[in-house]
């Protein structure tokens, strides 16, 4: 993942991220330190709660929890997701770290302590959500990446961009339509068809 390195929003691009980990070990770690006062006052994500965006239901507590939306100017501080199971405490860790209200031998405990017992971490995960998107001039019209984790599915990733397109031309719409409904672009089309009034719209995407 990276922090605030090369994606700067301007007044035509937007930068969205959600993140949301269910982790009681993980939840014990952070919450000590938070109340010891390793993150400052007011931090820009939650620990033991939600501070920003949607509550995922059936997590009233999550272990960590962060949410943003850039519209326009500023530095986007999420612009990817982990990969791998093995890869979530290092980002966490990352964004935590790029806040500007830390008690900085705090925090190098809390680092340490986390390395540490990093293994038993990982053991601990009941639920890991992770989304970023960002929309920009130099970008295709959307690039995204997700990383889910629970028990039961595993840990799954995915990477994504997408440019919508207006199509005026009703014969080819008829039959990319007709062989879509058949499966034929099984398991992913590469596409999605719309209404656009008197026009038809292709959102095109492809994976990273």
């Amino acid at each position: 993942m990276k922090i605030r390195t090369d994606f700067v929003t301007n007044s035509s691009s937007e930068s969205t991220a959600e993140i949301v980990i269910d982790n009681p070990m993980l939840l014990e770690i952070l919450q000590r330190y938070k109340h010891l006062g390793a993150f400052g006052e007011s931090p820009f994500f939650g620990i033991g709660e939600y501070v920003s965006g949607n509550e995922v239901p059936g997590i009233k507590t999550p272990a960590f929890q962060f949410s943003e939306a850039l519209y326009g100017e500023g530095w986007a501080t999420v612009t990817s997701s982990p990969k791998t199971l093995d890869e979530v405490l290092g980002e966490i860790i990352a964004i935590i770290s790029d806040s500007t209200d830390l008690n900085k031998e705090l925090i190098a405990q809390m680092k340490e302590e986390l390395r540490q017992k990093e293994a038993e971490i990982k053991k601990n995960y009941a639920l890991v959500y992770w989304s970023s998107i960002q929309e920009g001039e130099d970008l295709p019209a959307v690039h995204g990446e997700e990383f889910t984790y629970d028990p039961e599915n595993g840990e799954k990733h995915r990477a994504y961009s997408s440019t919508e397109v207006i199509i005026d031309n009703p014969i080819l719409v008829e039959i990319l339509q007709k062989y879509q409904d058949l499966g034929t672009f099984y398991p992913e089309p590469g596409f999605s068809i719309e209404n656009y009034e008197d026009k038809v719209g292709l959102s095109l995407y492809r994976p990273v």
